[in-house]
């Protein structure tokens, strides 16, 4: 051991025999800290602590070591005082088996598709091929297919391998095939277990990179508000912590004076069928991070329900989703509507069943869905439409519970159950309770880039004024005249840009969702209360637990509305010293921010402004008339000619400084704040360029372009009905 020095007041053979079995020991330990990094300074470097080795002799040495970095000194004839931590860890490594790195403990039985551990009190299945435990919820086997499987005997498809497993009684009791039961339950010990390996993670595992965008699912909810209107904060609260990216309404009671601005926040689209305020009408509000179309030709005249398109990157594979409610009055005639879109979405994909996600508000409480039999004739109907379009039924908890009974009255029905995973009945929204699930399919992602962001009030102006003032002199002294008018703007308008990152802050701006501003630390110590009453209800299920939960959650309801009107008092009292806030608020609540609905051109859906645009331009340039070119002759003036119109400097120093700062940037991003706070620098270079473009009749082609917003003379709702979105 180079570095250090050992000293040893014995006989020379016991000295060599204590150095020899110190310095291995104190190697072994060095490198073992170093690879667990957990290198014990406290026990080395102590004074006090000392190392025991029990030799072969007629007595037990007491030795006491004083360890250091650089000199390692024994003294034979002080008293012992053994650390037991130190003694431990000496002891494990002389045993010679301990694993440098062991990592965690291996599970006994893994999921073949998560790779966690399948506990005692987990439902799972087992494959008699591949021998691998799997979830349910990773496999996507529900609640009535997993009882269907434990009390019959049938085949299965195991998600790992994909190979069948059949059931003995599948084969004549005569035959020589022997096969055993493709499930069996987790308690059964007949089974040995199956072998892991070496873990995939250690305890110090390497970062995982962020999955990507394509590999994000679709988080649904579904719920019964009862009167949207009157729930728009708990909507609000919902949808910022649960994050969905597709919420299914039923009741909104609503109508078509009531815009969903005020109903949902800017970053979600909504589509609506709405009854009156009075009662029914479903919608689908849906994060603008997604692709999604409206499918007005799935829609039913009389039948509550309203469907949507999500798209995927498999441009055949689409995910239709319907949010649909049935009045508890209502027949099997009204049910029987549902078979109209289904029917049109079968005839569409003939090859392959659609991918449908139906949920809602049924109001079928007698039905029992582990059987899919009803005591209620005006089912049957509803039964039937489920076993002819293959759709399965995925909730088995209540969703409604009363006084003394608890009923399933809102669904979710799916062609494809396997891909439903993650469904769960959460607490009362209003009198039903919500289910949220996740859709085990990647959606295409709206690509929203940053925004960068300049703080024009924190600017250094003086050295723009300055950098703007060089550049002025340099552009005066290079011959503007030999440039055309388009390169000088071009000059100008990259010299603004250089300066203004050079000597103005910025920040970038992401399309993330933001905290609404009256959920403060107050409402949110009630909610929290109020999610933990929920909790405990839910597990106990009793009337009383229900009745605290309830009471706290009205509070918490209270407490929102008491700070959301503190919020509008903070807006409204401020209108003069910041009406722009004031207007801000008021134009989000005015406005459906919607815009073009998808259209579709030669079979293709368009989805992005751009080709919109294009699509549009296209069209009306179609059916405009094509006017004669050929010029006409107007004879003499009888009027003097104009004078050449010459720009001064003056001029435009004054129209410069008469600039609103408040106002938005234009198509070339040159704030006016810019502009007026170096109008004096700025002023000599436009108006060189002003002059040169009437004498020379060129406009440059920044200044040919605007920024262009639709303008709805009616009730944007009724214009989406009333247009035809195929072009």
């Amino acid at each position: 051991m180079s570095g250090m020095a050992t000293t040893v007041r014995r006989t020379p053979d016991v000295a060599h025999r204590l150095r020899t079995v110190l310095t291995v020991t104190t190697l072994l330990f060095i490198r073992t800290c170093s690879s667990l990094d957990m290198v014990l300074y406290n026990d080395i470097r102590h004074a006090d602590e000392h190392l025991h080795y029990a030799l072969n002799l007629s007595s037990v040495m007491s030795l006491k070591s004083s360890i250091s970095t650089s000199r390692i000194v024994i003294h034979p004839h002080k008293p012992l005082h053994v650390s037991s931590r130190w003694t431990a860890l000496v002891s494990l490594l002389m045993a010679g088996d301990i694993e440098l790195n062991p990592g965690p403990k291996p599970s006994k039985y893994p999921c073949g598709i998560c790779s966690k551990a399948v506990k005692q009190n987990d439902q799972a299945i087992r494959c008699d091929n591949c021998d691998e435990w799997v979830h349910n919820r990773c496999s996507g086997v529900s609640a009535n297919m997993y009882e269907t499987l434990k009390n019959s005997s049938c085949s299965w498809i195991c998600p790992k391998c994909g190979l069948p497993s059949f059931s003995s009684s599948l084969f004549s009791s005569n035959g020589n095939i022997s096969t055993s039961n493709s499930f069996s339950v987790l308690s059964d010990t007949s089974h040995p277990p199956v072998p892991c390996g070496r873990p995939v993670h250690c305890s110090t595992p390497c970062k995982v990179k962020p999955s990507s965008k394509l590999n994000r699912m679709i988080k649904i909810i579904s719920v019964n508000v009862n009167s949207l209107r009157g729930k728009s904060l708990q909507m609000s609260e919902l949808l910022f912590n649960e994050s969905p990216d597709i919420v299914l309404c039923q009741e909104t009671k609503i109508d078509s004076y009531i815009s969903s601005s005020e109903l949902f926040p800017s970053d979600f689209v909504t589509f609506r069928k709405d009854r009156n305020s009075s009662g029914g009408g479903v919608c689908i509000t849906v994060s603008n991070m997604l692709q999604a179309t409206h499918c007005s030709d799935l829609d039913v005249q009389d039948l509550e329900a309203v469907w949507i398109q999500v798209h995927t990157p498999s441009r055949h594979n689409p995910v239709y989703i319907c949010s649909i409610y049935r009045p508890p009055n209502k027949g099997s005639d009204y049910i029987e509507l549902l078979r109209q879109p289904l029917e049109i979405l079968a005839r569409r994909h003939p090859h392959k069943p659609p991918f449908i996600i139906i949920g809602g508000d049924l109001n079928y409480p007698l039905v029992d869905w582990t059987s899919l039999s009803s005591h209620d004739k005006s089912a049957d109907s509803f039964l039937d439409i489920i076993n002819d379009f293959h759709l399965q039924q995925l909730v088995n908890a209540p969703t409604r519970h009363g006084q003394s009974t608890s009923s399933i009255l809102d669904l979710v029905l799916s062609t494809y159950p396997t891909s439903i995973a993650d469904i769960s009945v959460d607490r009362e929204f209003s009198d039903h309770c919500p289910i949220s699930f996740t859709v085990l399919t990647a959606p295409i992602i709206n690509d929203i880039p940053a925004r960068e962001l300049f703080l024009y009030n924190k600017g250094d102006y003086n050295q723009l004024r300055i950098d703007l003032g060089h550049f002025q002199q340099t552009f005066l002294n290079s011959v503007p005249d030999t440039n055309s008018v388009d390169v000088n703007w071009q000059t100008l308008k990259q010299a603004i840009s250089s300066a203004v990152k050079k000597n103005i802050p910025s920040r970038c701006v992401y399309n993330r969702r933001r905290r609404p501003p009256w959920l403060n630390a107050s409402v949110h110590k009630l909610i929290r209360r109020r999610d933990r009453l929920a909790k405990k209800a839910k597990r106990s299920g009793s009337s009383i637990d229900r009745d605290r939960y309830r009471k706290a959650r009205n509070t918490a309801t209270r407490a929102m509305e008491t700070q959301y009107t503190n919020h509008l008092n903070n807006i409204i009292g401020n209108i003069e010293s910041d009406p722009r806030g004031f207007y801000r608020f008021i134009k989000s609540r005015r406005t459906d921010a919607v815009g073009i609905t998808s259209l579709k051109s030669n079979n293709t859906i368009l989805h992005t402004d751009v080709d919109k645009a294009q699509c549009l331009n296209d069209y009306f340039g179609s059916v405009f008339t094509v006017e004669n070119q050929t010029p006409v002759s107007l004879g003499e003036s009888l009027h003097p000619d104009m004078p050449d119109i010459l720009v001064t400097n003056s001029g435009v120093v004054k129209l410069l400084c008469l600039l609103d700062t408040r106002k938005s940037v234009g198509p070339d991003n040159i704030s006016p704040h810019v502009l007026k706070e170096a109008s004096h620098e700025i002023a000599p270079v436009l108006t060189f360029i002003f002059n040169q473009s009437l004498s020379s009749g060129i406009v440059p082609e920044d200044w040919r372009t605007a920024n262009i917003l639709h303008s709805i003379k009616k009730d944007l709702r009724i214009w989406q009905k009333t247009t035809v979105p195929y072009l």
